[in-house]
């Protein structure tokens, strides 16, 4: 049920955010947090918007899901993303590799893996090539005093990964839609 809620929360907060306040609407949970996909890719059959764990039901969130597929996780309060860099086997391997076969799945570039431990922030990591794309070239980052964390790591499977760890209300709080339509068309 955790996990349910949070997904809910999290549709609400990314249509707020994509809306400047106005609809809370606009995204929603994927069926079955996207079993209807995974299941439909057996038989080799594809299944529009259904991948990953957040769909647009309005198609004036299309933007954001155009090249992003977004993995929600909640609860796990006994492990940290810093186990990517401590720990060969973590269950944040298997977060960062599910968000990946999402994105790969639906034809999708890029994922967030969005996480939030109990009594914690909620986080947003993604590869650092899409932090650069979507954050470093904006002034309004490199003059904020927001954190982050890039983590470089060997997946268990000696795969070599480079990722963007920041609080989820930061992030929101440096990109917009525009961010998304320049992207989309570069």
């Amino acid at each position: 049920m955790k996990g349910s809620q949070f997904e809910r929360d999290i549709c609400r907060k990314l249509s707020k955010w994509w809306t400047n306040g106005k609809r809370e609407d606009v995204f929603w949970r994927t069926s079955s947090s996207g079993a209807m996909a995974t299941i439909r890719k057996k038989s080799n059959k594809s299944t529009f918007g259904q991948y990953g764990d957040i769909q647009a039901v309005d198609p004036i969130g299309a933007n954001l899901l155009k090249k992003l597929s977004i993995e929600l996780k909640r609860g796990y309060s006994n492990n940290s993303f810093s186990d990517l860099l401590e720990k060969q086997k973590s269950i944040y391997w298997d977060f960062v590799k599910q968000a990946e076969k999402e994105a790969n799945d639906s034809g999708k570039t890029f994922w967030w893996l969005i996480v939030k431990r109990d009594r914690k922030e909620t986080m947003c990591i993604m590869l650092l090539s899409l932090a650069r794309k979507l954050l470093m070239t904006d002034n309004k980052f490199r003059d904020s005093d927001i954190k982050f964390s890039i983590i470089r790591g060997l997946s268990p499977k000696q795969e070599l990964y480079t990722l963007f760890a920041i609080k989820l209300d930061d992030l929101l709080s440096i990109i917009n839609r525009q961010t998304f339509e320049t992207f989309n068309n570069a």
